[in-house]
């Protein structure tokens, strides 16, 4: 009985121990082979980069002359390399390099990997459509609107902020409620590129918003694009229930620079949740009347750490003013006279004072 539990202990060791063998040939095999894999792969990435630049720049049309044969696999390749010419050009180039990439890689490829592609295929696709200047194309991105997944859906909205003319932003923003929620932050950015013909629709929507995220979403927009006199509007938002929202108000009203609006930051200021606080204090100092620097001087003894801090940095931002109040602060032996001078030291620091 021993005999034969010492046979199958021996046994099994030498069993993982071949195991440990293989397992550590195959890790070598693949150092050695993945350096090669991906300089290949570096290669192809160049060549094909090299090729586009030289159809850009070519003053005659070489989209057709300079059709490299590309492989199904090098069309992820092409699609990429594009799509990071085009971030770092503007203008006509822009456009340009996208119709080059989309004649390289083919139109019926394209609609191939939105049908099966995954996310972020999928996404740069929509993303190398915006730059087009066909009505399928177009059409492509409003039909991606209503996309299952939600990251897709804001890239296609991503995407109608560049192509879509402004007698169709109704359709588009009829589409808002169709598209899931995510980052609120991530969405204004996405509603600020419509820029400023995409207020109406805005205005519009707000007051039909019941999903906290999107309400959120719409306010920062309305700040970054909007003007002075949506600041009443908004700030009707500070004493709303959810703390997203009323966080939002505080970014709005502080992007507006609105100093009708220093009561609801005010308010937003000594909001219970650090999360509106903080922002409520950067706008006030945005706002810079006499209330917001009393304020800004109050916050310094809040009870969170990051509020002081912030509140300490606002106030040296403004400029003199705030700056010397903020020294008198430090002088005169405030309760957080140590941070604030920290942040004074580090500010001159910064500007090699």
């Amino acid at each position: 009985m021993r005999e034969n539990i010492l046979f199958f202990i021996w046994s099994l060791s030498a069993i993982l121990a071949l195991a440990a063998a293989v397992i550590l040939i195959a890790l070598i095999v693949r150092r050695t082979l993945l350096p090669n894999a991906d300089q290949r792969f570096g290669e192809e990435r160049k060549k094909l980069e090299e090729m586009l630049v030289l159809a850009v720049s070519s003053p005659i049309d070489l989209q057709d002359a300079l059709t490299p044969d590309i492989s199904p696999n090098q069309r992820g390749l092409v699609l990429a390399a594009a799509l990071d010419m085009v971030r770092s050009v503007s203008g006509s180039e822009t456009k340009k390099i996208s119709q080059i990439a989309e004649n390289w890689i083919g139109r019926a490829h394209l609609n191939k990997i939105l049908e099966v592609g995954g996310r972020g295929r999928r996404i740069q696709v929509l993303t190398l459509m915006a730059y087009l200047e066909d009505e399928q194309s177009k059409e492509c991105l409003f039909t991606h609107l209503t996309d299952a997944d939600p990251y897709v859906q804001l890239a296609a909205l991503r995407g109608l902020a560049k192509r879509a003319e402004e007698d169709e932003l109704g359709a588009v923003f009829d589409q808002i409620n169709a598209i899931d929620r995510t980052n609120a932050a991530f969405m204004a950015d996405v509603l600020t590129q419509f820029g400023t013909k995409s207020v109406p629709h805005l205005l519009n929507l707000l007051p039909k918003q019941e999903d906290e995220n999107w309400l959120a979403a719409i306010l920062m927009a309305l700040g970054n694009v909007g003007d002075i006199r949506h600041g009443r509007l908004i700030a009707g938002y500070s004493t709303h229930t959810s703390a997203q929202v009323r966080r939002a108000a505080a970014i709005a009203l502080g992007e507006l620079q609105d100093g009708n609006a220093i009561d609801s930051l005010q308010r937003l200021a000594s909001d219970q949740r650090t999360s509106v606080r903080q922002p409520a204090i950067t706008a006030l100092g945005q706002i810079q009347v006499d209330r917001a620097f009393a304020t800004l001087l109050e916050t310094l003894d809040d009870p969170e750490w990051w509020v002081r801090f912030h509140a300490a940095r606002t106030l040296i931002q403004t400029g003199p003013r705030g700056s010397a109040l903020l020294q008198a602060y430090i002088n005169t032996g405030g309760q957080n006279a140590g941070l604030a001078e920290l942040v004074m030291e580090e500010y001159k620091e910064f500007q090699g004072v």
